[in-house]
């Protein structure tokens, strides 16, 4: 990795893993005959995933780095056996990938393309909040991938 590429790459490792849960949590949603705003939440955001790790790909690339692939399988936290189940997964996968693109943000030359994954993953974990019926106070999160002040 070049340092032009650098930040860039845990970005790319966040949405490698935002693709995979997003694969699982959207093959349990179907099995478990999710409700469709659901199911749809998760076409949605498997396909913005894909998009965003092809855009890093592509700058690693443009920086002369070599973009990192995905690993062979990534660790599922907890058991997917309910709807409420996936979406807590799905918005651990989001809220984790605030945290690595607001540190990745600091890279100058990653910066736009962090801000811009910090800004979809933000918008994407809100979005699923609300399917999980939290109030729209209680969704959207100040200042997300950033330490909360207790």
């Amino acid at each position: 990795m070049t340092d032009r590429a650098a930040g860039l790459e845990s970005v790319l490792a966040g949405e490698h893993a935002a693709v995979y849960g997003y694969g699982v949590a959207g093959a349990v949603l179907v099995k478990l005959q999710a409700p469709v705003p659901l199911i749809a939440a998760a076409r949605g955001g498997l396909d913005a995933h894909r998009v965003s790790r092809d855009r890093l790909s592509d700058a690693i690339a443009a920086f002369a780095g070599t973009p990192p692939g995905p690993l062979a399988a990534y660790q599922i936290p907890f058991a997917l056996d309910t709807p409420a189940a996936v979406l807590r997964l799905l918005i651990a996968l989001e809220d984790r990938l605030c945290g690595i693109a607001a540190n990745a943000v600091e890279v100058s030359v990653g910066r736009p393309l962090s801000a811009d994954v910090l800004g979809a993953a933000a918008v994407r974990a809100a979005q699923l909040r609300l399917l999980s019926g939290l109030p729209a106070a209680g969704a959207v999160l100040a200042f997300p991938g950033l330490p909360r002040l207790r």
